[in-house]
C-alpha cells in the first residue's frame, strides 16, 4: 500500500519537475498515464518517442500518445506531418510542438484582441502563432 503510494508520489513528481525533458524519463513513462500530461507535456513525449533513436521503444506507446493527442484535439493530418516534423500554415501549437519539440524560446505578445508567439528553433526556424494557429513559418535552411 505504502508503496504505491510513493510511486505515485515519485511518477507525480517527474511530471512536475520537467523530467520529460531527459530521454530517460520518456522511456521510463508508462502510457497508460499520458492523460495526465499537460498538451505541452504530451506533445513534447510523442515527438521525443517518434524520433527516438532507441530501437526497443514500444510501438503501443507512440499509438497510445497519437491517440491522446487526437483525443485533445489534433486532426489525424497535423498527426501527419507531425510524424514527419513537417509544419504548416494552420496547424495548430499542440500539433506544432509534436511536430518540432521545445522551442529554443518563445516570445509572447498580447493584444487586446489576441495573443501573437514567436517560437524560435535550431536552424533559424520561426514560426508564429496567433491565437494558437500557425501563422507564418520563417525557415533559413
Amino acid at each position: 500500500m505504502h508503496k504505491s503510494i510513493l510511486l505515485l508520489l515519485v511518477a507525480s513528481l517527474f511530471m512536475l519537475t520537467g523530467c520529460l525533458t531527459t530521454t530517460a524519463c520518456i522511456d521510463r513513462l508508462d502510457p497508460a498515464h499520458l492523460h495526465a500530461l499537460s498538451d505541452a507535456e504530451l506533445a513534447f513525449y510523442y515527438h521525443k518517442i517518434n524520433h527516438s533513436p532507441n530501437p526497443t521503444k514500444p510501438d503501443d506507446a507512440l499509438t497510445k500518445a497519437k491517440r491522446e493527442l487526437v483525443l485533445r484535439g489534433l486532426t489525424e493530418s497535423e498527426i501527419s506531418l507531425a510524424r514527419d516534423s513537417e509544419i504548416t500554415v494552420g496547424m495548430s501549437e499542440l500539433a506544432l510542438l509534436a511536430s518540432q519539440g521545445r522551442p529554443l524560446k518563445r516570445r509572447i505578445s498580447e493584444y487586446a484582441d489576441k495573443t501573437c508567439v514567436e517560437w524560435v528553433y535550431p536552424n533559424n526556424l520561426r514560426v508564429y502563432t496567433e491565437d494558437g494557429e500557425i501563422t507564418l513559418i520563417q525557415s533559413e535552411r
